[in-house]
């Protein structure tokens, strides 16, 4: 989805998916061609999206064009279930989700991946998701109606901290901390004394500016987009894995070539994906370089210090038979698995954080083209009539309102959509006007006004056509509140 213009930003999930393939029949000749609908909750550009795409890719090549992935628009982390419930109800056929959230839909049978400190680097994660463990992992998901096709890598997880770093539970205790929905990663996260909250978008950015969240889960290797700080490289929290699965009565009904077929696709994916992460040495010196924060190190005295806090975790993890044996078994394979370089701290080439709680002065916006004249971070909230006189307005309302970010500096520019999906872009002011393009080639033309903490924007007269002008102006009828510097990189404007 996009925030602009509206008529961009009806795409996602709920709408798109009310169409689910028909399973072939198995009886008699050959099949002919079909196609699955297909959803990650992460874009392309991100481990999932890729993954998801790689996979479609690989079941069009081996099927010689016989069966097509048709991949619908991402969801976001914070539709984690739903994603998984929209393949359940065979609003879609195939899905690919962190394995974290199953074990909030009653499925146990993958916890062990997101134990505590257990999976420490990239090749252990590869050796255990191409074990036969795995397979058994994803044997659990029969239970809910769905088919596990494979586990694939996406990130090694740490503690950061906004701003300060988390060494030590005396640095968790009290603290606010968003970890998303996985009763694991949340378990491990309150044995450090966390208070947890599930908060992302818009809500996390605030409460991070605000000070009401010191942390977040995070990681190195795969670096979020909204507010950063420093990260305890050593300290692996747990591993996030994607999911890949489909709906069991769509796949039951699949020939046995067909079956074979995407089981094909998902192993070569799960392959594939080994070979496309970095080594948390290498993804820490390109977080310091990229000034996302510092990453920084916990002594042997604060990571046994965690280590002795999470052990009532364990005791709950291993009191499943299965989540015991599978931890074993984990173990087994990291003590075969050879060592790999150790993550060095470093220094954030920027610091990223605030530097003045005073917001500048009101610009006169028809008399410049200083590209750091809205610079900061602007909260909107899209409050759309879904009983007005415009077609699909209920839809148009459901799927848009709510709160918004915009993160502007200096030409450079990050939105975060209610839904949590991100977008980077660029911007260029021209006096009263401005241009933005999204790194996806997505365009906008809008003239703003800015006072001191309250900016309005309207569509550009001639951009739009008259319907949908009307409708962008509906969507940008609240004005946007500053409430923060920016904490992305500049651009590059003089």
């Amino acid at each position: 989805m996009r925030t602009y213009p509206v008529i961009f930003a009806l795409g996602g999930l709920l709408v798109a998916t009310g169409c689910g393939s028909t399973p072939p029949t198995k009886a008699g000749g050959e099949s002919p061609p079909i196609t699955l609908t297909a959803v990650a909750t992460t874009a392309a550009g991100f481990p999932g999206g890729d993954q998801l795409a790689y996979f479609a890719s690989r079941v069009g090549d081996l099927s010689a064009g016989d069966i097509r992935v048709d991949i619908l628009g991402a969801t976001d982390a914070a539709h984690e279930r739903d994603t998984v419930e929209s393949v359940q109800t065979g609003k879609v056929d195939i899905g690919m989700v962190p394995a974290r959230v199953f074990d909030t839909m009653e499925v146990t049978s993958l916890r062990a991946l997101q134990a505590p400190f257990l999976i420490d680097r990239n090749a252990v994660a590869d050796a255990v998701l191409a074990d036969p463990l795995a397979d058994d992992m994803l044997a659990g998901l029969d239970d809910i109606g769905l088919t596990g096709l494979a586990l694939t890598f996406d990130s090694l997880r740490q503690p950061m901290g906004t701003p300060d770093p988390l060494l030590a539970p005396a640095d968790f205790d009290g603290a606010t901390v968003a970890v998303l929905s996985s009763a694991t990663q949340q378990a491990a996260y309150r044995a450090l004394g966390a208070e947890i909250t599930e908060a992302v978008d818009a809500e996390l950015t605030v409460g991070i500016n605000e000070g009401t969240i010191q942390g977040r889960d995070g990681s190195i290797q795969v670096v979020p987009g909204a507010t950063l700080g420093p990260i305890t490289a050593n300290a692996t929290l747990g591993l996030k894995a994607n999911t890949l699965f489909a709906d069991s009565n769509l796949f039951d009904g699949l020939t046995s070539g067909q079956q074979q077929v995407l089981r094909q696709a998902a192993a070569e994916t799960r392959d594939w994906a080994a070979t496309q992460h970095v080594s948390l040495a290498e993804a820490a010196r390109s977080y310091c370089a990229a000034g996302h924060g510092d990453v920084v190190l916990s002594n042997d005295a604060q990571l046994a210090a965690m280590y002795t806090a999470v052990e009532p975790v364990y005791a709950e993890l291993e009191a499943d038979e299965f989540t015991r044996q599978a931890i074993e078994r984990i173990r087994e394979v990291e003590a075969s698995t050879p060592e790999q370089p150790d993550v060095a701290a470093c220094t954030s080439a920027s610091t990223g954080e605030s530097t003045t709680d005073t917001a500048p002065a009101a610009t006169d916006a028809a008399s410049t083209d200083d590209q750091t004249a809205i610079d900061g971070v602007w909260r909107w909230e899209v409050t759309l009539d879904p009983t007005a006189d415009r077609p699909d307005a209920a839809r148009q309302a459901s799927m848009n309102n709510g709160t918004l970010t915009f993160e502007f500096n200096n030409g450079h520019r990050l939105a975060t959509e209610s839904s949590g999906n991100q977008h980077y872009g660029t911007y260029v002011l021209h006096g009263d006007q401005i241009d933005i393009v999204d790194d996806d080639g997505v365009e906008g033309h809008y003239v703003w006004h800015r006072d001191g903490d309250t900016m309005q924007w309207v569509p550009l007269e001639g951009w739009l056509n008259p319907v949908d002008d009307e409708l962008e102006r509906a969507f940008l009828s609240n004005p946007m509140q500053r409430i923060g510097d920016p904490t992305i990189d500049p651009g590059n404007q003089g």
